[in-house]
């Protein structure tokens, strides 16, 4: 059984929660889908 892995990387304000907003809602909608987030920096942008 193979398991798909994405990575998402950018620069602040790169467009990544978006992106991973949309996925979550349109292509990934009927799929059991892990999410994990490693924040990095002093300052938490996205909680």
């Amino acid at each position: 059984m193979a398991t798909e892995i994405y990575v998402i990387s950018g620069f602040l304000g790169a467009g990544k929660t978006t992106l991973i907003e949309k996925l979550l809602s349109e292509t990934f909608k009927q799929e059991k889908v892990v999410l994990i987030e490693n924040d990095f920096g002093e300052i938490s942008v996205d909680a």
